[in-house]
């Protein structure tokens, strides 16, 4: 079995799935168009995982829930602005009242992040 994901612009939008099938019908169900047209206009990859034995899956599937349930931006989330581009996030503070603020890469691309 092949586990998957589902990424777009880079970035993954999917748990980790258990197959290529179970890829698709997420991506049916999480986006309005058909499959192909996702892939092809969309930004949509569907991308095969690593082989990992059990005790290598269960830690990425730890972590990986752990970062699922951070709330609010994270460095390297994408943007995608009023215009239409995207952007990646390269820094973020978090100020004590509550109030976060994110920087952006440069729009011609070039930031780290």
């Amino acid at each position: 079995m092949i586990r998957c994901v589902v990424t777009r612009d880079g970035g993954r939008v999917s748990p980790v799935l258990p197959d290529e099938n179970a890829a698709f019908g997420w991506l049916l169900q999480h986006q309005p168009q058909s499959v192909e047209y996702a892939i092809r206009y969309g930004g949509f990859e569907i991308r095969r995982l690593p082989d990992l034995d059990a005790r290598d899956l269960d830690i990425l599937t730890r972590r990986q829930e752990g970062l699922d349930r951070r709330q609010g931006a994270r460095v390297g989330d994408f943007v995608r602005m009023p215009d239409g581009t995207l952007r990646r996030i390269t820094h973020c503070w978090n100020w004590p009242e509550g109030k976060e603020s994110v920087q952006l890469d440069s729009p011609g691309g070039g930031g780290s992040y």
